[in-house]
């Protein structure tokens, strides 16, 4: 039985590895993702009749020999094994993301290849043409292509992966994790706020049916056509009628005629502008709890920045409320925390003036080195 050192869910049909730090040993870092026990416990996973094999890789970079140790033991798995680049699969790490029966890249991933380097140039000549097999075996590039961007240390996103058969498909950010999500991106968060407020600002609900009605429109008509059809009606309310059919005797009968003509006109008007005003304030609550569900899937999406401190969410939430806009221009000049990584090389070296005899001694001697280092 083998301890899991490397899978998260053992018990699970689609087991999951990580390779989320350097490969092997390194003096400045101490122990990273060995290739030995990675590939012991590989093989154990292949024997325990999984559906498939998931290995998420994020990665700097590292050992060549451990990284041969653990690309080889992907693709001799009876258990099918794909490989996921979910952030940087570089040096190294690379190599093995392409062992993968299915590659999978994030859109914000990145492959980078380089030359091995570190010890004398015989050596590292032999491992390029491992790396160049290892690379050209499994993607559309010529020996020739992969060796002219391996010396210029190449950083490759996702399109350009799957034009060079360096991956087989690209997951995409925005498809992912939904059922958590309030909405993603931003905009689509803006537009749900959106629908909210749409939803009580058009006139489907029966108060503003009734007004439109009693105004003579249909019934689906919008607040400002309502508003129209108010001014409307006050700006006839304040000319004087074209004819008022009372006896002229003097001005006094003159205005009472003309006030009494005008007073249901006058008082419809008063009764449909205090509905109006009820309407618009419960719009104008509306709006602000809206404004707040804005905010709210706004600053969600900037967690990486400020952290998940409940109190501190709740003050940029405010803040996001009363001033959406300039708070979203402060959120994202706030740098993402994400800790770099030091590319890593191994540094393999023979004694001085000593040749390997073959491949078998070249690798026992590079591993006495590393030990004695």
């Amino acid at each position: 039985m083998v301890t899991p050192i490397y899978t998260i869910n053992l018990d699970s049909d689609e087991p999951i590895m990580l390779i989320n730090k350097h490969i092997g040993f390194d003096k400045e870092d101490g122990v990273g993702i060995m290739g030995d026990q990675f590939q012991q416990e590989l093989l154990f996973l292949d024997t325990l009749d999984k559906k498939r094999i998931q290995v998420w890789i994020n990665s700097p970079g590292g050992s060549v020999i451990d990284a041969m140790s653990i690309y080889s033991a992907i693709l001799k798995s009876s258990t099918k094994v794909d490989t996921y680049c979910v952030g940087i699969a570089a040096s190294a790490a690379g190599l093995i993301y392409q062992a993968g029966r299915k590659r999978y890249i994030s859109d914000y991933g990145k492959v980078m290849i380089h030359p091995p380097s570190g010890g004398d140039p015989k050596t590292m000549n032999a491992f390029k043409d491992s790396v160049v097999t290892m690379l050209t075996s499994r993607s559309k590039m010529s020996s020739e292509d992969c060796s002219y961007l391996m010396d210029r240390t190449t950083w490759i996103g996702a399109d350009e992966c799957i034009k060079l058969g360096l991956a087989d498909e690209i997951e995409n950010s925005n498809d992912l994790n939904k059922k958590r999500q309030l909405s993603e991106p931003v905009t689509d968060a803006w537009k749900e706020a959106n629908k909210i407020i749409n939803k009580h600002f058009t006139t489907n609900n029966k108060m503003n049916k009734e007004l439109a009605l009693s105004l003579g429109l249909a019934e689906d008509a919008t607040i400002e056509q309502i508003q129209n059809a108010v001014n409307s009606l006050k700006d006839k309310a304040t000319r004087a009628p074209e004819k008022v059919e009372v006896p002229v005797t003097d001005a006094t009968a003159v205005s009472a005629a003309v006030t009494n003509a005008l007073k249901p006109l006058t008082e419809k008007i008063g009764t449909i502008e205090t509905e109006l005003s009820t309407v618009k304030n419960k719009n104008v609550e509306l709006e602000k709890v809206s404004a707040k569900e804005k905010a709210v899937a706004m600053v969600k999406n900037y967690s990486t920045r400020i952290g998940s401190d409940e109190a501190i969410v709740a003050k940029w939430v405010e803040q996001a409320t009363n001033d959406f806009e300039g708070t979203e221009t402060l959120l994202k000049a706030i740098p993402v925390n994400i800790k770099t990584t030091k590319l890593v090389e191994v540094t393999n070296t023979l004694k001085e003036g000593e040749m390997p005899t073959s491949a078998v001694s070249l690798m026992a001697q590079i591993k006495n080195n590393l030990k004695k280092k």
